[in-house]
């Protein structure tokens, strides 16, 4: 599909042609068969809005719906009044051109392609619209939205209804519906205005409304995120339990990396880095206070601004919900209403999963997915419960926080035979995750033939610890057991299919190999990572440098910082020492700690030698432990206020080799 745009003192012109998409990997700069009329409406084009009046304007955040905000994500075009906005319904977040009654919007074009128009209308009501005054001729609080396509002076209504503004309630009530109507071919220029009219009282919109022409080969791109899991409990890395079948049978089809790094042994910065590409001293979310910075570009972002549907189904949200910042970039970001003690989040987010993608077997897409289900408290309902449990297990259900006396137990020993009673309900968990989302998302792909054209990549953002090093959880160290995770990438037509490749790669390198499969340019965008694919190919067989941190007193947990780097197998930790006052916060006081350690991993990958005092090479160790160092001073400290990129960290980072 060519698109080129033309300007007319009332809106922008498009001409929609046909484009001719490759089976799995489009060419570089190809887009597509997407059309974002929010990305495209221009201020020319906002025929009529109270936004374009003073005094509605200049009521400021009041003339906009609570937790609203503009935009920010690439392509998005025009502020347009800050009709572009992003709007975040606790447990959604989905993009919208904001229509208060009366607003229209106009769009000149030609279509010379058949195709729909995909959209939602909604209506609104919160605090900021109880302000506002009703309409006394029209007080029932309707709103009629309205399409219409006008061509050689003809009009015709594709769309139009009535949305009744929904009952009052203490926060805010919202009114929604989905709609997906044809939109025939066209000779000669058309106009297609978009109006809502009625009631003013109510706040109106258009949920990100699209005009695309149905894909015969889209490419597709789904990235899951099972939280918490370990590498080494998965049975394609040689787990000798049955809890990964499905998961084992799409490495078969795809790639297995068996030594991926994360960058923090804890979710929020460790997915900020998976869907950004950076290191945490870069994207500077280090602490439950942060969010990501909306300068930031994400992945989403870019498969946005490409023309993919966006779409992210999380769990309850925790350290990946909305407000950090991860929505950005996706057109919905849906959270599921349960929490961690929620049995059966990972069944509800692939349900909900395999609906979306049935949905949209014509469009390129990409979506996120997310669960929490194999993360402490350890709970899946029966069968699963009980699958590897021994019939004197203490503990039919687990909770390290609650069962073990809060933050200040998890360094608490226990019996081999209690430790084996945690694993066997951890690994229920994944079993379950297993046939309940990914095996429902795969069956789904083959089942609308979008198997051979979807890139499906199943990772995780940190492992967990079973007193592997004395303690339990996560987010305290940076060993192997908590920042090694599985990754498995099924490539489209499952190219190099059936391969294992043992160098270090890491989570940061996602973004730009999903980008360069799809077609898209990313070393613009200075990231940290870097595609796979010259390691696919074996052009590249050398390990990657990694870098995980930890900062300090995390969740009020009173662990002090964390840093791993490496060079090759060498690992290099450096541990910040506990403070007396850190000490006294425990139950069960944590084993002593070397300040800093050097671990071989070919020879002792359990990471229980520490021979810093006697290294192979200690000129190369030297320079490890230098830069590790120095990258350890630019972790904020706990007490500070939150770091931004100056130029003097610029600089910084960019001496260190973290910014080209």
């Amino acid at each position: 599909m060519t698109i080129r745009k033309f300007f007319a003192p009332a809106a922008a012109v498009l001409i929609l042609g046909v484009f001719l998409f490759p089976a799995c990997r489009p060419k570089p700069g190809s887009n597509p068969v997407e059309y974002r009329f929010i990305d495209e409406l221009t201020t020319a084009g906002v025929v009529e809005s109270p936004l374009k009046h003073p005094e509605t304007a200049g009521l400021g955040p009041r003339a906009f719906p609570v937790n609203s905000s503009v935009m920010t994500e690439t392509g998005s075009g025009e502020a347009a009044f800050g009709l572009k906005r992003k709007l975040n319904l606790d447990l959604t977040a989905t993009d919208i051109l904001f229509a208060p009654s009366r607003s229209e919007f106009k769009y000149r074009l030609l279509i010379k392609t058949e195709g729909f128009l995909d959209f939602g209308i909604g209506i609104i009501r919160d605090a900021h619209t109880a302000a506002r005054s009703a309409d006394p001729e029209n007080p029932s609080g309707i709103v009629k939205f309205m399409v219409i396509l006008e061509t050689g002076g003809r009009k015709k209504i594709l769309f139009e209804r009535l949305l009744k503004q929904p009952e009052a309630r203490k926060y805010r009530t919202i009114n929604h519906v989905w709609q997906r109507i044809p939109l025939p071919a066209r000779q000669g220029e058309a106009t297609l205005t978009f109006i809502t009219s009625g009631d003013s009282g109510p706040f109106a919109y258009w949920m990100h409304p699209v005009f695309y022409v149905p894909e015969k080969t889209p490419l597709n791109v789904i990235l899951i995120s099972v939280d918490t899991l370990r590498a080494d409990h998965v049975g394609t890395y040689g787990y000798d339990r049955p809890v990964t079948p499905r998961i084992d049978a799409l490495a078969t089809d795809g790639v297995v990396f068996e030594n991926a790094y994360s960058t923090a042994p804890w979710t929020l910065p460790a997915h900020v880095s998976m869907l950004t590409g950076l290191n945490c001293v870069r994207h500077r979310v280090y602490t439950e206070n942060d969010r990501m910075d909306p300068r930031t570009t994400t992945l989403a972002e870019i498969m946005r601004e490409r023309g993919y549907a966006t779409r992210a189904i999380v769990a309850s949200g925790g350290f990946i919900s909305a407000r950090f910042g991860f929505s950005k970039g996706f057109e919905e970001y849906r959270m599921d209403t349960g929490d961690l003690s929620n049995e059966t989040q990972a069944s509800k987010a692939g349900q909900d999963a395999v609906q979306w993608i049935e949905q949209n077997t014509d469009r390129s897409f990409f979506l996120f997915l997310h669960t929490y289900q194999v993360h402490s408290p350890y709970k899946s309902p029966e069968p699963y419960r009980s699958m590897f449990l021994r019939k004197d297990a203490r503990w039919k259900k687990f909770d390290i926080i609650g069962d073990l006396g809060g933050r200040e137990g998890i360094f608490t020993p226990l019996s081999e035979s209690e430790r084996a009673n945690v694993i066997a309900l951890y690994d229920a968990g994944i079993r379950y995750t297993d046939e309940t989302l990914i095996q429902p998302v795969v069956d789904a792909l083959r089942r609308h033939k979008l198997y051979d054209r979807t890139m499906i990549i199943v990772t995780s953002d940190h492992g967990e610890e079973f007193y592997d090093h004395g303690g339990w959880s996560h987010a305290h160290t940076v060993y192997d057991e908590l920042i090694r995770v599985p990754l498995i990438i099924k490539m489209p037509r499952s190219e190099f299919r059936g391969r294992r490749y043992s160098s270090i790669v890491r989570l940061i390198d996602l973004m730009p190999t999903v980008l360069d499969v799809a077609g898209i340019p990313f070393k613009e965008l200075s990231l940290n990572g870097d595609s796979i694919r010259p390691v696919l190919r074996e052009k590249e067989t050398s390990d990657r440098v990694f870098l995980a941190e930890l900062a300090e007193n995390i969740l009020d947990n009173q662990i002090p910082r964390r840093l791993a780097l490496n060079d090759g197998r060498n690992k290099v930790i450096l541990n910040q020492p506990f403070s007396q006052e850190q000490m006294k916060f425990f139950i069960v006081k944590p084993s002593p700690i070397p300040p800093l350690a050097l671990y071989n991993l070919t020879r002792d990958p359990a990471e229980k030698t520490n021979v810093i005092d006697r290294p192979e090479d200690a000129v190369k160790v030297r320079v490890l432990v230098q830069k590790a160092r120095e990258t350890d001073r630019l972790i904020p400290k706990r007490e500070g206020k939150k770091s931004k990129i100056d130029k003097s960290l610029e600089d910084q980072l960019r001496a260190l080799g973290y910014i080209r």
